[in-house]
């Protein structure tokens, strides 16, 4: 599994092993629903692995999303580690 690793001063990228998808539209729907979320500001890919920029750090909201986004779609949350922020930390505790 890959880390989270700093691109730009402004930006991170998320590399995370691609998704399992359960339905013809759930490609579709994996996507739609990453797209939304507040701090993603694109995604693309190189083979099995989803590089996902983000806009800024994630809010717990985001977090929240991101975690769901991931466990859904039977990807490793353990990357949402690297992006623990003094906003969203209290989210990441047990």
């Amino acid at each position: 599994m890959k880390a989270v690793q700093p691109v730009t001063k402004r930006g991170r990228t998320m590399i995370v092993r691609g998704p399992t998808y359960f339905a013809p539209g759930d490609e579709k729907a994996f996507f739609d629903w990453l797209l939304t979320i507040p701090c993603v500001a694109d995604v693309g890919g190189k083979a099995r692995d989803l590089h996902i920029s983000l806009k800024r750090s994630p809010s717990a909201k985001d977090m929240v999303e991101l975690s769901a986004l991931l466990l859904r779609y039977r990807m490793p949350i353990k990357v949402l580690e690297a992006l623990k922020t003094s906003r969203n930390v209290k989210w990441l505790k047990p």
